[in-house]
């Protein structure tokens, strides 16, 4: 609460509760037993914080909060992405170590009651389309289990940034933004730029992503998305097209005089 009451920009708002308030909970993924809902929940009080301090528009696309700023995202942390990612490297650790401690707790695993790291971890690699350990079928070189630890980091990180980028693509609404920009063949780079500057207040840049995400309250929204009975979706001020995002943003000959 007191990052994103804060004064800093948006950039500086996400790396600081990346760095003071995430790592508050790294302590107890692989060691105390979370519940998958009690993780979300949590990443849904960040976003209500969030939008409760005009950083998030309440109609934003959640993925996109949490993939990296270089595609479009913002870069906050997940802790459901987090708990994943520590949990498998803290059981490929335990799988591969020589320590009689680690011995211990591998054997604790396989037989133990309430035992649940190597359980977690299966169903942390399913979430993210890998695999944990070797099954039938599956080779050696493709299990978390048998990578070096950098290599390891890798595959993940890159496998949780591609299922955030493709849930927020694939979102009908939400993803036509960025399947233009695709479709287009346009600058990836240039387009998100202004996520990468540090000079952007937070509630900027929540609303700059709102407009692309095309959640900003227009006639043509109300009538279509949110099923309201809208006698006439024509521009209120030029009174000839219809009054969609885009039009607001680059079409409507009122505006264009001066606002543009």
């Amino acid at each position: 609460r007191k990052v994103w009451k804060s004064e800093l920009s948006g950039k500086n708002k996400v790396a600081a509760t990346n760095m003071f308030a995430v790592p508050v909970l790294l302590y107890s993924f692989g060691v105390l037993k979370w519940n998958r809902d009690e993780l979300k929940q949590l990443d849904r009080d960040t976003r209500k914080l969030m939008n409760i301090q005009r950083s998030l528009h309440p109609r934003s696309s959640s993925p996109r909060l949490y993939f990296a700023r270089d595609n479009g995202g913002r870069g906050l942390l997940s802790l459901e992405c987090l708990h994943d990612r520590l949990v498998l490297g803290l059981a490929c650790d335990v799988l591969n170590g020589t320590d009689p401690h680690m011995e211990f707790i591998h054997d604790h695993e396989l037989h133990g009651v309430q035992a649940f790291l190597y359980k977690a971890a299966e169903t942390a690699a399913a979430n993210l389309g890998l695999e944990f350990i070797c099954r039938d079928g599956i080779l050696a070189d493709e299990s978390l289990a048998f990578q070096s630890k950098s290599r390891r980091r890798a595959i993940i990180k890159e496998a949780e940034q591609s299922i955030l980028l493709r849930q927020h693509v694939d979102k009908p609404m939400h993803g036509v933004f960025f399947r233009h920009v695709e479709e287009q063949g346009l600058s990836v780079q240039l387009t998100f730029s202004f996520l990468k500057s540090a000079g952007l207040m937070s509630e900027t840049e929540g609303f700059i992503c709102a407009c692309q995400d095309g959640v900003i309250n227009t006639l043509v929204y109300r009538s279509r998305v949110m099923g309201m009975h809208v006698p006439d979706t024509r521009c209120r001020a030029c009174k000839r097209s219809p009054e969609t995002l885009m039009h607001l943003l680059s079409a409507c000959p009122t505006y264009a005089i001066t606002s543009y």
